[in-house]
């Protein structure tokens, strides 16, 4: 796991709020990324940034923008504060 497995959880659990863990769990898989019932990341296939990016936009395909945007900006701040680049879908 790498520095981005926290902005990952936190975008899991933010679109658990926003689509409900059901529809959230059930698109994870196709982004490479396994989490429990809670929004606990337990593993993920490949870079921590190119995750996140393909995780974003999975949610914004099938779900839309608002998918994305329920959640860029506390993934924003925290990059920042983390000082690490952002995916190319948060720019």
């Amino acid at each position: 796991m790498d520095e981005y497995k926290d902005l990952i959880a936190m975008v899991v659990r933010r679109e658990f709020g926003v689509l409900g863990p059901e529809k959230t769990l059930a698109l994870l898989p196709e982004a490479g990324v396994k989490a429990d019932a809670h929004g606990q990341i337990l593993a993920y296939s490949g870079p921590g940034r190119q995750v996140l990016d393909r995780l974003l936009r999975l949610f914004g395909e099938r779900y839309g923008l608002w998918a994305v945007l329920a959640c860029k900006i506390s993934v924003l701040k925290e990059a920042a504060r983390r000082h690490l680049p952002l995916p190319d879908v948060l720019r």
